[in-house]
């Protein structure tokens, strides 16, 4: 199939912003979680 360059191009803009709040707010699930499972 075709690559849609402008899905990669957002994605690449928006990737490390995305990562960043996604580790942000599953940070805060993993600190409810038992110490043993981290």
């Amino acid at each position: 199939g075709e690559i849609n360059l402008d899905v990669l191009y957002e994605n690449r803009l928006g990737g490390a912003a995305t990562t960043f709040k996604d580790r942000r707010r599953k940070a805060g699930i993993y600190n409810i979680w038992p110490s043993h499972i981290k």
